[in-house]
């Protein structure tokens, strides 16, 4: 017979149960080729075994009453045989039921032959947890038992118990140096509207952050109410001439700016240096007045710039003026600044400029205050 593993687990039918001194005889004569047996009594005997009759080995299936059913006659190599009413039937141990336990326990240690650290060098590793490995045999894992312990009491998903602590929204915070502690509370106190670097030690007051320290002068968080400068250009420079003699304002060809502001909460502060000009003839007062909208032309700040002079003759009067707006967006959606001019309205006479004879420069910061 061949083994039941590893295919399955061999049964006890596959392996044979014995029973000592375990013996009846034929209720009825027996045909070498019957494969039913009537036996006086089958008290004691298994579902499924061997019987010995004189010289013949016979395996059966199955037990019905007083018959053995599924009878194999001639079985574990000996011949089939006619028997008389009242010969001995043993249920003795044969050559069959040493054979398929030597065919299981060879099966079973052939198995155990390719598993790394079981064979020829056991028994396993000490403390580690057990896995199968790509043949599907059993191995000692990396794993030691104090790590398989950490996740003792776990009841569901690790990982989604970490995304939820993660989740979790800080209410209140105390603590020193290098340290923040959440202690509960009603109100929350942390709210980055933005990624803020904290590389340094962190400065604690009464339920805010006042300050990072030991990072550079970029990347230190400035204390609580100081100004924080968020983002800056570089100076845009502009030459292009306008002109007017109305009392209308209108767009300074060059002089815009757009911002797109990090922090919805910050300020930003337009500059722009402009060259300016007035001409006029005799007895005229020409002044300019100019100021800074936005693309909708709502004016953010507003400057009149005045000649001063009440010309005796025609003359004519530059200089540079500093202009400066500061402005609450309100998002972090682009926003457009731009610089516009007119003659002013109690003007005589004259032309006004601006960018006729110089370049004009136009700049803008943005910045925050952390409260």
């Amino acid at each position: 017979m061949s083994a039941k593993w590893p295919t399955s687990v061999a049964t006890d039918a596959d392996l044979s149960i014995a029973v000592n001194s375990l013996q009846t005889t034929l209720g009825s004569p027996a045909g070498s080729g019957d494969v039913t047996l009537t036996l006086v009594s089958t008290t004691g005997f298994p579902t499924a075994g061997y019987v010995t009759i004189d010289n013949e080995v016979i395996s059966y299936t199955g037990v019905s009453g007083g018959t053995l059913t599924g009878c194999t006659r001639g079985a574990d190599g000996t011949t089939a045989a006619a028997h008389s009413a009242g010969a001995a039937v043993s249920a003795t141990i044969v050559a069959a039921h040493h054979n398929s336990l030597k065919d299981e326990v060879k099966a079973v240690e052939t198995t155990l032959s390719g598993v790394t650290g079981l064979s020829p060098t056991l028994p396993l590793a000490t403390s580690k947890a057990m896995v199968t490995d790509s043949s599907g045999h059993i191995a000692a894992s990396s794993v030691t038992a104090t790590e398989l312990g950490f996740v003792s009491g776990v009841t569901s998903a690790i990982q989604t118990q970490i995304n939820a602590k993660g989740a979790g929204t800080v209410t209140s915070v105390s603590g020193t140096t290098n340290q923040i502690t959440s202690t509960g509370g009603a109100t929350p106190v942390l709210a980055f509207a933005s990624p803020v670097t904290m590389p340094g030690a962190v400065a604690m007051g009464t339920n805010k952050i006042t300050g990072i320290g030991n990072a550079t002068a970029v990347q230190d968080v400035p204390a609580y109410g100081q100004i924080a400068l968020l983002q800056k250009i570089a100076p845009t420079f502009t030459q292009s001439e306008t002109s007017s003699t109305s009392n209308t304002y209108a767009d300074a060809t060059g002089m815009t700016v757009t911002v797109t502001p990090i922090l919805s909460t910050s300020h930003v502060l337009i500059e722009m240096s402009v060259s300016v000009e007035a001409t006029g003839s005799s007895n005229q007062l020409p002044a300019i007045d100019l100021i800074i909208t936005d693309s909708s032309n709502t004016t953010i700040q507003e400057f009149l710039f005045a000649a001063g002079l009440d010309f005796s003759t025609a003359q004519t009067m530059r200089t540079m003026v500093t202009i400066k707006a500061w402005d609450a967006p309100g998002s972090t959606s682009a926003k457009t600044y731009k610089l516009r001019m007119r003659r002013n309205t109690n003007s005589s006479g004259g032309t006004v400029y601006v960018n006729r004879t110089a370049l004009s420069r136009t700049s803008f910061v943005e910045a925050a205050e952390y409260r």
